[in-house]
Formats: structure tokens, C-alpha cells, sequence
């Protein structure tokens, strides 16, 4: 236990202690994102749609059994987490375990059915929730570790907590980002060991799905395995890139080998920001901001 705990650290912080005000956490938002090996968190003010922290958590290897030891002492060390009057909660998780079903077709008394298609059920270990993509008219069912909501719930008692998976705060965020194409263009958001790809014509959602990373060259196949899939054209076709990477980093000149209008996604344009956030990059914490949108 020793080990883990000296292990984790805080990549990120960025607060805007200008705005900042203790005494007014009943008026805001706290949301979180949650994966198998980090945790970032947002403070976002909704009476002028101003976001005024971010804190990123990192371990270098994935929690496993030691998961909500680990979040435990991030909890304990941290000056926020831990009050319990705050405004709105949501908690995005972050897994393979979902799955989108047209509106017309969807069932809320079958979710642990829908989850079966892709893995087996679990029922022992996991809870079955789900969020209404309404632009997009369908559900992402997902499944959601039970001790990770019985962990956050005994924090959080005194306030109705919002579970939603990674993939819908990508999409809405998506929908409403001023770099949305209204034709055909492909979205990317890229993390250490996952790769999201969303294809949107017209604001309709026309495929959206995860990949497991385990090589930098499985990013670019799986790029040309949807495109070509879609009938997608690496010569024509808009791609859009959002996630955890340096604007220099290998990956990104080597889409440009493959792509010819690949570009950045921008900050979200829904939120405002002072100064200070200058220093997160345009594309960084996507999913996580756009949890603001998720309603």
C-alpha cells in the first residue's frame, strides 16, 4: 500500500483564485472523470459558465485491486473533494463497458441486457446506468463499478450524484464545439491507452467507438480501419484531435503523414476562462470540461 501511495501524483493543477471563493461552493458544479489509473476533476461556476479549477491525478500503472485505496488518499489530501454541499456532482467513468442504443429500441428495464453483447455481465461487481443522447437520438448504456458509487456515495450523502460514461460527455462536447463540421468529419480524442473516434455528418452521429492502445501505430490503424469503413477519404475528409498529448508529440506528425486535414480540436467554447488557463492546452481535458453540457 506503501508503494501506491507514493506513487501517485498531480500531473496538472490550475485555479483561478480570482473568482474562487470558498464560501460559494453550494453555487458550484463539481465533476469528475474517473479511470482505472487517474482522476481529473473540474470546479465550474454555472451562474456565468466559468470554470475555475482543474486538477489532474495520474498513478503509472493501473489502480487494480489498490483503485479505491488510491482515490481514498486523493480524497484525504485534497482541499475540496471531501465537502459536501456543492451545487451539482457528476462522475464520469472511464471504460470499454458501454454501449449505444437507438432511442426507438431502448429499454431502461434491460440495460444489463444491451451490455452483454460486448462483454460478459457482471452484476456482482457493477451497477447498469444510462444517458439519453438526445441530439443524437440514442442511449449509452454503460456499467459502472459498485464500489467506486458506494465509495462516492458515502462521500457525497447529502447530494443526488450524476453517473455518466466518458463516450457521452465526448459527444455532447462534440455537438456543441465551434470546430463541429457540417458535413462529414471525423473526431479523435486520444489517451495513453484508449483511442475514441466519433463521425458525425450534419450533427447526427453516424459511429462512435473505443479502441484499446497498445502501440503508437494502432492509433493511425484504426484511424484508416473507420474511414475506410465510412468511405472516408484521408485526402478530403475533416479529422478533429482532442486529448492527452503534446502538440509536438510523435503521434500527431505522424498523422499528418497519413491525414491531410487533421487539425486540433479548440477549448471548449461554452465555458469561459480567465488568464490562467492559458497554460492548458486547447485540446487537453475535452471530455472532462464538456461534462458541463451533459444535462
Amino acid at each position: 500500500m506503501k508503494t501506491t501511495e507514493e506513487q501517485f501524483q498531480r500531473v496538472k493543477r490550475v485555479k483561478d483564485n480570482a473568482h474562487f471563493n470558498v464560501d460559494n461552493l453550494h453555487h458550484y458544479n463539481l465533476y469528475m472523470q474517473v479511470g482505472n489509473s487517474d482522476l481529473q476533476l473540474s470546479v465550474v461556476d454555472p451562474r456565468d459558465n466559468r470554470c475555475l479549477l482543474i486538477d489532474d491525478f495520474r498513478h503509472p500503472i493501473a489502480f487494480g485491486n489498490d483503485h479505491l485505496f488510491v482515490l481514498d488518499r486523493i480524497f484525504d489530501g485534497h482541499h475540496l473533494l471531501k465537502a459536501g454541499f456543492w451545487n451539482l456532482i457528476r462522475v464520469s467513468v472511464k471504460n470499454r463497458r458501454f454501449s449505444l442504443i437507438p432511442t426507438s429500441l431502448f429499454l431502461k428495464d434491460h440495460l444489463s441486457d444491451y451490455l452483454s453483447t460486448n462483454a460478459p455481465r457482471n452484476a456482482e461487481k457493477e451497477e447498469y446506468h444510462y444517458y439519453k443522447q438526445e441530439q443524437f437520438k440514442a442511449a449509452n448504456v454503460f456499467g459502472v463499478d459498485k464500489y467506486l458509487v458506494e465509495f462516492i456515495n458515502s462521500i457525497y450523502q447529502n447530494r443526488q450524484v450524476h453517473f455518466l460514461h466518458q463516450g457521452s460527455s465526448f459527444l455532447e462536447g462534440i455537438l456543441k464545439s465551434k470546430d463541429h463540421t457540417a458535413g462529414k468529419g471525423m473526431y479523435l480524442l486520444f489517451e495513453e491507452h484508449s483511442l475514441h473516434i466519433a463521425v458525425c455528418q450534419n450533427k447526427q452521429l453516424e459511429y462512435y467507438n473505443q479502441f484499446p492502445i497498445r502501440s503508437q501505430e494502432d492509433y493511425i490503424r484504426y484511424i484508416i480501419m473507420v474511414m475506410r469503413k465510412l468511405g472516408m477519404s484521408q485526402e478530403k475528409s475533416k479529422v478533429l484531435v482532442w486529448g492527452d498529448f503534446q502538440a509536438d508529440s510523435t503521434i500527431f506528425r505522424e498523422l499528418y503523414t497519413y491525414l491531410r486535414h487533421v487539425s486540433f480540436g479548440s477549448k471548449p467554447n461554452f465555458l469561459e476562462y480567465n488568464f490562467m488557463f492559458d497554460e492548458v492546452a486547447d485540446h487537453q481535458y475535452f471530455d472532462l470540461l464538456s461534462l458541463h453540457l451533459c444535462d
